[in-house]
């Protein structure tokens, strides 16, 4: 036990499912649960210490001041006010010149999460079942067979009749051309079989287009994230106080100096309140850096649904500790006493009842919406008819040319009668 008290003084700061906090009769505060409460609370009981809970002032982890001393947990701890602070504070070495630091509980990777561009119908879904590669070797079999069966038939039939039939055989159409040559059988036999391999592919993966909503691609990585934000496509947001936007900023890589100087200018910060509503601060336009353990936490159930994308791509990782008071009594015991904790699985227990306790909590708010994605609307098919149209104003066209041409023939005609008929009148008068 401390000298100069009793009591062992705890900072820390409320977090949901993190740090659960709560009023007591005395209009003290009491720490009640969540991941790294829960964790404290064994620690302390390992420990034989009693403990009283305070928090900061502007309930923050705490910021380097210029005249060089911290505000929120860190400055409690600084300068006596708490004994030990806890918050999911990252050790390094701008923070070991103020504060004592435990061992490491938690060694956690740096990622990002951002929220997927949501599903939307393709009008145009009949040009995605193939790749343009694939629409060109098509086309490409198209003219050779063509021109094959163009020569196996001696020149009978002309060369766009001939495209025409394995066109509209493609589209399951009857082919039209008989002929008693085995040669050309033989040819007719592999195209129907290719034909038929490929109108089955086509309309297998055209219908899963027209009933699946497709989803746009978000940034993947880093590298992506750096590049989006340069172009103002992207922004990207940190917790306030904590030290992700300066290690951006201050590492080797450019792409991520472009992200840490971005978030500095632009003020991308997150308030721990707003920490608690963070589903609400993620979009499609703002992502959210953070550690990887916290981000599958607050995201477990959308994550399990693919709302959110949690990006794979790591830049560092993040060894949180306890933050001590200069000649802190027993910190080889508390060292000790997280190393059995950390050993007995209750850390990994309070990492899963967290994700747990938040997968219910958003389950809870969310309304039960039946969305009937079984039948197929206009707006799925709108490029066809669109398509359609387009071909019928081109028919139209052409058809209105020829009948002005007609016209403009049967008119010359005409004249050329009268020019002649006239000519044979002319000795007669």
């Amino acid at each position: 036990m401390l000298k100069r008290s009793p009591k062992l003084v705890v900072a820390v700061v409320a977090i949901k499912f993190i740090t659960e906090i709560n009023k007591t009769k005395d209009f003290g505060l009491e720490l009640t649960g969540g991941l790294e409460g829960s964790f404290l609370l064994d620690v302390l009981q390992g420990l034989g210490f009693e403990h009283r809970v305070v928090m900061p002032e502007d309930e923050d982890y705490g910021f380097l001041s210029p005249n060089g001393s911290w505000t929120g947990i860190m400055g409690m701890v600084q300068r006596g006010e708490a004994d030990l602070g806890m918050g999911g504070l990252i050790i390094t070495e701008q923070r070991r010149r103020a504060v004592d630091f435990s061992r490491p509980y938690l060694i956690t990777p740096i990622s990002f999460v951002i929220r997927k561009p949501q599903k939307h119908h393709l009008k145009n879904a009949y040009l995605y079942p193939f790749r343009i590669v694939v629409r060109s070797c098509c086309v490409g079999m198209l003219i050779v067979m063509s021109a094959t069966l163009y020569f196996v038939l001696k020149q009978t039939h002309s060369l766009v009749v001939i495209f025409l039939e394995l066109l509209g055989n493609m589209l399951r159409q009857p082919f039209q051309l008989k002929t008693n040559s085995i040669t050309f059988k033989s040819f007719l036999a592999l195209w129907l079989f290719c034909a038929f391999v490929l109108s089955s592919s086509y309309s297998g993966a055209l219908l899963a287009f027209l009933l699946s909503p497709t989803q746009g691609k978000t940034v993947q990585n880093f590298m992506e994230l750096s590049n989006a934000i340069s172009r103002g496509e992207v922004r990207a947001s940190v917790v306030e106080g904590g030290l992700h936007a300066s290690y951006l900023k201050e590492t080797e890589q450019e792409y991520l100096k472009v992200i840490g100087t971005a978030i500095e200018t632009n003020k991308w910060y997150v308030s721990l309140t707003d920490l608690k509503h963070l589903s609400d601060v993620v979009t499609e336009k703002m992502a959210f850096i953070g550690a990887i353990l916290a981000l599958k936490i607050h995201f477990f159930q959308e994550e399990q649904q693919s709302e959110v994308f949690i990006s794979s791509d790591r830049i560092a990782e993040s060894h949180v500790g306890f933050a001590l008071i200069r000649n802190f009594c027993c910190r080889e015991k508390l060292d000790k006493v997280i190393t059995r904790v950390i050993s007995a699985g209750l850390l990994e227990k309070y990492v899963n009842d967290a994700s747990f306790l938040t997968w219910l909590s958003d389950s809870r708010d969310q309304q039960d919406v039946q969305v009937n994605e079984d039948q197929i609307g206009l707006e799925e098919i709108a490029g066809t008819f669109q398509l359609l149209l387009f071909g019928y104003a081109i028919s139209f066209i052409t058809l209105l040319g020829e009948i002005l041409y007609f016209k403009f023939n049967i008119c010359k005609q005409i004249r050329e009668k009268c020019k002649l008929h006239a000519t044979k009148l002319l000795p007669r008068i």
